[in-house]
């Protein structure tokens, strides 16, 4: 079972940092869907949203402290 849990951890670890990436770099196609749900091109949230999955992405510390 623990090996279960830290694979699952680590996967999602890794979709959250590889998403705050994209979010960080303000790629293209963030910022298109970000326009299309009807987020302000100006106020984009792709910092605030990279910010949160890169804290999300920090499940790696919960890892170590086991």
């Amino acid at each position: 079972m623990l090996t279960a849990y830290i694979a699952v951890t680590m996967v999602a670890a890794l979709a959250n940092f590889g998403a705050a990436a994209l979010d960080a770099s303000r790629s293209r196609w963030v910022l298109a869907n970000m326009t299309r749900l009807g987020v302000p091109t100006p106020s984009c949230g792709c910092y605030p949203a990279g910010f949160l999955l890169l804290a999300a992405g920090s499940l790696v510390l919960g890892l170590a402290s086991d």
